[in-house]
């Protein structure tokens, strides 16, 4: 599906000069129409439908207002904390908001979006909680190539006890069609907050709006930050979600949703508004996603949806060359998570809460043994061998399709500890390392293998039940593009990099003389 003119322009010449075959473009035309009958166009008369009787009355009920707000807290992610969030009403006095994106509106809902019911911008937002707040956006513009305003921001940073800078992008710097052109904040905005630290003797706090990483290094490193917060672009009521996080009214706990094979509107992940991913996903009902799939679409709200490289790495990475693994000799670093052999400013999954937990396999399997197509015999296994005689030994690469793949799923069973003083949801975040194999080139680093939130008051434990199908989410791609399933020790690695992580081990082998698949468990 194409919402531009670029197939109807070059398709049919493509056609004419054989540069692809009209059976593929027909193939094409099959997917587009499929999609149509689902989304029931073909049905008859709308209004005998569910959605056939929808009108102005709809639109903007409570609600969804309500959908909205939810989806944009959901969608925060506590990057840094040096104990100064969740800052206190009552102790708070005056408060200055500064940045470009302090007051923002239209930069909020980004591109692809609807016509929002109200703003609440990030000014008025914590205005709901402080009654002297002063306003001074530092940049006339997200740009920030005129400093002529950042004498009335520093002037506002020294009267204020705390300062909330709401700094980052907007669609002026980043959206279709238009690509950043380095990974540090626009502008004069990196010597604006270090001429806020330099004027305030309060806390700061960074916001940092943006769909895309951003190096803010510099930040980290400055003493009065005591908190920074990523945002996205956070729909129409994100000034009041940022506040609720801000002031401890929403523990910024973390929801994740995969797509694995993204529909043509999913496609804007980090270009677009997080917040109409989210309600879309409400709407239609779509709760969690597992992945099973190489090409990885992920949107995680309260973990971060993406690595956040060092300012270098764009200088390491040429736009021409589309290779996700790393090569030395380029000094090509890699891309994303699972390739990325350098060292970020946060990784993929990172997410901090006002809480804090712990978490252990309470059961999970020690072996699995792979059983195969009663009707197949893949190549290199004797069709008669001993009993003491494993046809796979460690390392070797079985084919997927050889498998009998029907409910083969690894299931884990983990428990999770609320240890900090808040009631919280926290994402169990699953990863896979597979073992080596000579047959399989550049595997992954790891990857995510399953995921789910639970809901822990504090001072509790409650279990979540993860399962992982075997022939999708443990195998890799051959150079052939085949799947194959590995035999030898597979590790899982529970938790993501910044936080404390419980290792655990599978022993994957080949089912033998005829015996069922399943697993051994610890």
């Amino acid at each position: 599906m194409n919402c531009g003119d670029f197939l109807p322009r070059y398709t049919e010449n493509a056609v004419k000069l054989n540069k692809i075959e009209e059976s593929i473009v027909d193939q094409a035309l099959i997917y587009n129409y499929i999609v149509l009958m689902r989304l029931g166009f073909f049905d008859g008369d709308p209004k005998l439908h569910p959605f056939g009787n929808l009108g102005p009355s709809d639109v903007c009920t409570e609600e969804h207002q309500e959908l909205a707000l939810d989806a944009a807290k959901q969608g925060i992610v506590l990057l840094d904390n040096k104990g100064a969030l969740p800052l206190s009403k009552n102790a708070t006095k005056n408060l200055a908001v500064i940045g470009p994106n302090g007051n923002a509106t239209v930069a909020m809902i980004s591109i692809y979006a609807g016509i929002p019911c109200e703003y609440t911008t990030p000014l008025q937002g914590l205005q709901k909680y402080i009654s002297s707040v002063t306003y001074a956006a530092g940049c006339p513009f997200v740009n920030c190539t005129d400093e002529s305003l950042a004498g009335p921001a520093t002037k506002a940073a020294a009267t204020a006890d705390v300062v909330v800078l709401v700094m980052g992008l907007d669609q002026s710097i980043e959206q279709e069609d238009l690509d950043r052109e380095n990974l540090i904040l626009p502008g004069y905005q990196e010597k604006l907050v270090k001429d806020v630290a330099n004027a305030t003797n309060g806390t700061m706090i960074l916001v940092i709006m943006s769909a895309s990483p951003v190096d803010i290094s510099f930040a980290k490193n400055e003493s009065k930050v005591g908190g920074i917060l990523w945002v996205g672009y956070p729909g129409q009521a994100g000034g009041d979600a940022i506040a609720q996080v801000i002031f401890g009214d929403h523990n910024p706990g973390n929801l994740s949703i995969s797509i694995s094979k993204p529909h043509n509107f999913l496609h804007l992940m980090f270009e677009h508004s997080i917040t109409n991913l989210y309600l879309f996903l409400a709407k239609t009902k779509v709760t969690n996603y597992h992945l099973h799939t190489d090409n990885l679409f992920i949107l995680s709200a309260g973990r971060s949806p993406f690595t956040w490289y060092p300012k270098e790495y764009s200088d390491q990475v040429p736009m021409t060359n589309m290779n996700l693994r790393a090569n030395a000799t380029d000094n090509f670093p890699g891309r994303t998570y699972r390739f990325y052999t350098g060292k970020p400013l946060y990784e993929f999954g990172h997410g901090l809460s006002y809480s804090t937990f712990s978490k252990f396999v309470i059961s999970a399997p020690s072996t699995l043994l792979v059983p195969l197509k009663s009707s197949l015999n893949p190549s290199g296994i004797p069709s008669v061998y001993s009993s003491k005689q494993d046809p796979y030994p460690n390392g070797q690469a079985i084919d997927v399709s050889s498998v009998n793949c029907t409910n083969l799923q690894h299931v884990l069973v983990i428990g999770v500890r609320n240890n900090g003083p808040m009631n919280g949801d926290h994402v169990v975040l699953i990863f896979w390392k597979p073992p080596k194999s000579a047959e399989i080139t550049g595997p992954p680093n790891m990857q995510l293998a399953a995921f789910d939130r639970v809901h822990v008051k504090k001072g509790n434990t409650n279990n979540i039940t993860l399962a992982v199908d075997v022939c999708k989410g443990l195998s890799l791609v051959d150079s052939e593009g085949q799947r194959k399933l590995v035999t030898g020790q597979h590790t899982f690695i529970i938790g993501s990099p910044s936080e404390h992580q419980v290792r655990y081990h599978l022993i994957v082998r080949l089912a033998q003389n005829g015996r069922m698949g399943g697993f051994t468990f610890m």
